[in-house]
């Protein structure tokens, strides 16, 4: 059986463009290759966001027509 952690709240923060040199904490979004990920470890850099990484969740395939809450285009 898999070990269960509460977290409690988790608030996701957007990083912008993934950079092989930027350490990421968990929760932390980037976007690479058009595809917003979230990385679910406590620290990671240089792991490049792929579906087979163990550092990297993703969250949209495409966001090349991701619009904000208020309607504006921009950075995950």
């Amino acid at each position: 059986m898999a070990t269960q952690i509460d977290l409690g709240a988790v608030v996701p923060i957007g990083k912008g463009d993934w950079d092989v040199g930027t350490t990421y904490e968990r929760a932390n979004i980037v976007r690479h290759n058009s595809v917003a990920w979230i990385c679910k470890v406590e620290s990671s850099t240089g792991v490049e966001p792929t579906e087979d990484s163990s550092d990297w969740y993703l969250l949209v395939k495409d966001t090349s027509s991701v619009t904000s809450v208020n309607g504006q285009k921009g950075d995950v």
